[in-house]
């Protein structure tokens, strides 16, 4: 793990997070409000989710006896050798911004793709960097973090993680697997879970209190 990456810690309060994303809503940028969305719903890592183009996204019909259409993107695996690919399945949320993003740039090959006039002959997506200053400035404006705090696009990934865990349903097995991770340490240690978070390949009782010291 970059130690940069290891300074930044996740949004663990639920209320900051809702804050968060409604600045963006009121404020921010169209692409950056569904950078935000996308990465807080589905943890990718964010390169993958800065490079996404609009062909990574796929259908399939789920159900037999109730048929349904299931939205995903095919993004890189990390880890299966003999699945270079592997499916990241969107909730209603995401893909609702999808479409209203796609319906406003319909030509668009990147998800992200910059409006910067050096990349008009050779599209390119927005730069991380650019993406990191916007999220950043607006978790600042509505006082959820100050501008000395360590801060990057990794705090979606790590949010993610945290309240599915803390939250939800998910061990952290099923979430070290998810995030291609090698060890239940190593998760522990990248989402800064508390102590009592049930590490086994079943999911918990979702009656069971985690302390969470917040």
């Amino acid at each position: 793990m970059k130690s940069s990456e290891s300074n930044v810690k996740p949004l663990k309060n639920v209320m900051a997070l809702r804050r968060w994303e409604k600045i963006l809503e009121e404020n921010g940028p169209e692409k950056i409000r569904v950078y935000f969305r996308l990465g807080l719903d589905t943890g990718m890592q964010p390169a993958i989710l800065q490079q996404l183009k609009w062909t990574d996204l796929k259908t399939e019909e789920q159900g037999e006896q109730l048929r349904q259409t299931a939205i995903y993107f095919e993004v890189p695996s990390r880890v299966e050798w003999h699945k270079p690919f592997r499916k990241i399945y969107l909730p209603p949320d995401s893909i609702k911004v999808l479409d209203e993003l796609r319906r406003h740039n319909p030509n668009d090959i990147y998800i992200f793709q910059t409006r910067s006039r050096h990349a008009l002959k050779n599209p390119r997506p927005l730069t991380i960097q650019r993406i990191t200053l916007e999220l950043k400035q607006a978790a600042i404006n509505c006082g959820i973090i100050s501008p000395a705090d360590p801060f990057g696009v990794i705090t979606l990934r790590k949010s993610f993680g945290y309240h599915h865990i803390v939250h939800g349903n998910w061990t952290v097995h099923e979430m070290m697997r998810y995030l291609e991770q090698r060890s239940l340490k190593i998760t522990s240690q990248y989402l800064d879970l508390p102590v009592g978070v049930p590490l086994g390949c079943t999911p918990r009782n979702r009656g069971q209190k985690i302390k969470t010291g917040n």
